[in-house]
This record gives C-alpha cells, structure tokens and sequence, in this order.
C-alpha cells in the first residue's frame, strides 16, 4: 500500500527513533564490548541504523535493492569481525568493501530521498563524517599494528574510541530532540483539538427569530472572511480567537467560534492555518533562499513540524516538493 509523504515521514521518524533506541541500549548494556573493545567495528551498526531508518522514504527498486545489499554485507562484516580465528586483513578488507558501498550509496542516491527532518538530515550528514574518520582509523590501526609502532598505535586506539563516542553521543543527543519534538507536535495536536471539541459543543443562542439569526450570522461569516482576506494580523504567532473578536468589534468569542464552525464549516485553528498556507505560497514561490523554518515563523506557526503538518492537509505535498516543483 502506497503511503503519502506525511504518513512516510512519520514512518521513517518512528522507525528512526526504534532503530536509534536499540543502539543507545545495546551500547549502553554492552558498554566495555561495543565502545571499549578496539576490535569492535561500530561503523556498519550505524551505518545500517541510518539505511533502515531511510527505508520508508525510498523510492524505486533499484535504490532499495542496494539498501538489501549493504545490511547483507554489513551483516557479514559484523559477523566475520567478532570470529577470532579469521585473518585481520580479510576483516579489514570486509569492512573496507561496505564502508566503500555506503559511500557510493549516498554520493548517488541521497539526492533522490527526501528528508524533511532537519534532526534527521543533520544526524546524517554529522554521523557520516565522522564515520568516514572512523573507516580511515581503522585502516591506520591495522598498519601500525603490524609494523609494531605501539606508541603510535595506542595514540590510534584512543583517537578510534574517542569517535565511537562522539557518535553515540550524538545519536543521544538526536534522539532526545526528537523524542521532545513529537511530544510538542503532539501537544500542540491535542490544544487544537481540545479546543476544535469546545467549540463544537457551544449551543446556539436563544432563537427570537431564526431567519434574524441566520442573516446576522451570515453577516458576521462575511466579516470574518473580508477581515482574513484583507489584514495580515493573522501571520503574527500570538493571534488568537480574542483577536479576531477585538478586530470584528464582536465581544463574545462564542458567537464568532459558532459561526466560524456553522457558516465557514471549519475551525478557528484550521481557518488560521489555511491563509497561513497560503500566504507560505507565495514565499516559497518568491522567497528561494528562505529556508523553511524562516518561512514556518514569518507565516505564524509555533513550529516548523505544525508548519508541515497543516501544509501536507491544505495541499496534498511537502514544502519541499512544492517548491521543487514550483521552480
């Protein structure tokens, strides 16, 4: 079943976060073996972590068929790496050959996955330059062992330990910022629809006359829409339901909520939203150098994931591919 790009994001994030949960786990139970033991190669542990991770985002057999044969050789490295009786130069060699897949891998085919996530993107371009040092260490390791130059070898070991920490730290520290971003996307979810739900249960007023009550909201429908067309008071962050009341000189927030939910069949949130959504349109199209967390604050959103989340409903893509292929 074909997802669409919001859900796939989704998929790829929750698969992320699994996959880097397990490897901050395992290191962490495993500590003296995985970080401490020189012999342990860590780099096709992550390495696989990030292909796994990517895998909901790929598109085309071709670029998942290689995502099956670097776990296949990377499985093969780890296990030949851990059986004590095989030459270090044939280990070596395994993991030269996956480090040298991997590379091409991504020179090749990072720039047809799309990754939204700056968290994600960053975690990607950060581990892997570091993995890259790390692939050149170990070959480094290797020739100074079998020249017996121990001084120099042991400064390698430290600087090889220094890099497996480095990355699981980030890998920590990546994982705690987005395990606080889907908690503050989902907060900021659940707000909307607490409010969606008040709004929903206010009663109408006392009915004098029904035909009054139809035209007045009628009236009170075409202002909201001419206030949304003609002032920009919604793209500040703070504009609330209190503000569009004080600019329609209407004192009670009820009846604007009523009407906005009866007559516009919407909410106040997903009304705000929508001229959000259309006003980022038109920056993404004018504004090519603005990154999308300059155009997320400069339409009003508190965070660049609601950002996404309303542009995906409203018009069916991500910014990124809108503006790809607006361009």
């Amino acid at each position: 079943m074909k997802l669409n790009p919001h859900k796939e994001e989704l998929l790829t994030m929750n698969v992320f976060l699994a996959f880097l949960a397990i490897l901050l786990l395992v290191s962490s139970i495993l500590f003296e073996t995985v970080v401490l033991n020189e012999q342990f190669n860590i780099l096709p542990i992550v390495a696989t972590t990030i292909l796994i991770s990517l895998f909901p985002l790929i598109k085309g057999s071709v670029v998942k068929k290689e995502v099956y044969k670097l776990i296949f050789v990377a499985g093969i490295a780890t296990l030949l790496g851990n059986i004590n009786s095989i030459t270090p130069w044939i280990e070596v060699s395994m993991y030269n050959f996956y480090s040298i897949m991997y590379v091409l891998f991504f020179y090749c085919y990072l720039s047809s996955i799309n990754i939204t996530n700056k968290f994600l993107q960053g975690y990607i371009y950060i581990i892997n330059f570091f993995l890259f040092f790390y692939f050149l260490l170990q070959n480094v390791e290797v020739i100074v062992n079998n020249f017996f130059f121990d001084a120099l070898y042991i400064y390698v070991v430290y600087i090889t330990l220094g890099i497996k920490l480095i990355v699981l730290f980030v890998s920590l520290l990546t994982f705690i910022s987005l395990v606080l971003e889907r908690l503050s996307l989902t907060k900021e979810q659940n707000i909307e629809i607490v409010n969606s739900n008040f709004n929903n249960e206010i009663t109408s007023e006392p009915e004098i006359s029904s035909n009054q009550a139809m035209e007045k909201d009628i009236i009170i429908a075409q202002r909201i829409s001419l206030f949304f067309e003609s002032d920009t008071a919604y793209l500040d962050i703070g504009f609330t339901l209190n503000h569009l009341c004080e600019a329609l000189s209407i004192n009670n927030p009820q009846i604007v909520s009523r009407v906005i939910n009866k007559n516009l069949d919407t909410t106040f949130y997903k009304l705000v939203a929508k001229y959000r959504i259309n006003y980022a349109l038109t920056l993404l199209q004018s504004q090519e150098n603005w990154t999308l967390d300059a155009i997320s604050n400069s339409c009003g959103f508190k965070s660049i994931n609601t950002f996404k989340k309303y542009f995906m409903d409203y018009v069916g893509s991500s910014p990124c591919v809108y503006r790809t292929n607006s361009i």
